[in-house]
């Protein structure tokens, strides 16, 4: 029970109306708000013709904003300073505090509790990809409010922490860098060691790349003995998840010809920057999943010179992720794609079939105790968000 009074959002929060006409000639920053109460940022700058439409809402440092689509996956936050005068669209209601009642910092820290997040959850109604934040429902929820000296020992306790928070954040992230870039030093000395090469292009290697099937599918896993068309997570360097696939609807008939079998290698044609031109070979019989128009199935010549496992990890060395972004296409770095004549274009190292299987041995090693450390650092980063919401449970419990 709230040791302070519970006070209904609608009470203390006012709509900001601030709509503007855009200018065509004038560039404008478009503000997003990340899931996981990580707050209002940069989306992108635009030019006014680059926008739809010719109006949009202004919104102002201090201000509270919220996602319509993502409220309920804890999708708000304050504005910061750097994105005074930035502009978002309807989805993303913005609010002004009240000035003499409640705190922007307060309510930008209780947003990111469990309690503030459920509350949004169930203020959004839909079904299905169309699940949005009720605003009268929003308005309604309802949060302790303490008097402003009290707001302003909360903000500051966990305004410091957040410090402390961040430097071993800042620590992992190092880790993490310092570890591809061992990695990456580890597969130049694989490579090296593996004998005399030759460079040819990878189409005088395989035979062909096989497209995949685009059809219509529901966006959750097939259930035991039900076909599955696989999701791009499917595929990453040399791990195969077959769990990740989308359904097929009732009367959508698989199509045998694009089955997914053991043996096949398969590639990412479309990912992200860091996937794009993922390789992977399926070992095991998976569930019965066909081949996504996202993914080639690599086709051998008869008398092919290449193992898929050395093939995996020629892909993944940074001279070729340089050839791979550099022929990669895309508007944005979370989704890019590789046509067929760029990946059979690339120029990779041939050696010996005994040199491919010592790189491969060697940089197999080396993977092994990578993905060690890495899992080490995920469980870390696990722990680290445990300790941070039992701190904000900690802040707001006498609240």
């Amino acid at each position: 029970m709230s040791r302070w009074p519970m006070v209904a959002l609608g009470e203390v929060l006012a709509k900001s109306e601030d709509w503007i006409q855009l200018d065509p000639q004038r560039e404008y920053q478009e503000v997003t708000v990340r899931n996981r109460g990580q707050g209002a940022v940069l989306r992108r700058v635009v030019t006014g013709t680059e926008i739809a439409g010719s109006r949009r809402l202004r919104v102002h440092s201090e201000q509270f904003i919220v996602s319509r689509i993502d409220a309920r996956h804890g999708s708000t936050g304050v504005i910061p300073d750097d994105l005074e005068g930035a502009i978002v669209t309807n989805d993303f209601p913005v609010f002004d505090c009240g000035e003499k009642s409640l705190l922007p910092g307060y309510l930008g820290w209780y947003s990111k509790t469990t309690r503030f997040v459920d509350a949004c959850r169930h203020a959004s109604e839909g079904s299905t990809n169309r699940v949005r934040l009720k605003e009268a429902a929003f308005l309604d929820i309802e949060m302790p409010l303490p008097p402003i000296e009290e707001q302003r020992r909360v903000v500051e306790r966990l305004s410091r922490l957040t410090l402390h928070f961040a430097y071993l954040e800042g620590g992992h992230e190092r880790t993490r860098s310092e570890l591809r870039a061992l990695l990456a030093s580890v597969q130049g000395i694989a490579l090296h060691s593996c004998g005399a090469s030759v460079n040819v292009a990878m189409g005088d290697v395989i035979r062909d790349l096989e497209n995949g099937w685009s059809p219509a599918c529901l966006p959750y896993p097939a259930a035991d003995g039900e076909w599955g068309v696989i999701k791009l997570g499917a595929v990453s360097f040399g791990r195969y998840d077959s769990s990740e696939n989308k359904q097929l609807p009732d009367g959508l008939t698989p199509r045998p010809r694009y089955e997914i079998g053991p043996g096949d290698v398969l590639i990412s044609r479309a990912n992200t920057r860091e996937l794009v031109g993922a390789c992977v070979e399926v070992e095991s019989t998976p569930p019965q999943l066909m081949l996504c128009d996202k993914v080639f199935r690599v086709q051998f010549h008869p008398d092919t010179r290449i193992l898929p496992a050395y093939l995996n990890f020629i892909l993944k060395t940074p001279d070729l992720r340089t050839q791979i972004e550099a022929a990669a296409s895309g508007t944005s770095p979370t989704m890019q794609n590789i046509s067929k004549p760029s990946l059979m274009a690339l120029v990779v190292p041939l050696p010996s079939m005994d040199g491919q299987r010592l790189a491969v041995e060697r940089m197999n090693w080396a993977d092994s105790h990578g993905s060690a450390v890495r899992a080490r650092l995920d469980a870390i980063e696990r722990e680290r968000l445990i300790l941070h919401r039992a701190v904000l449970h900690r802040a707001f419990a006498s609240a």
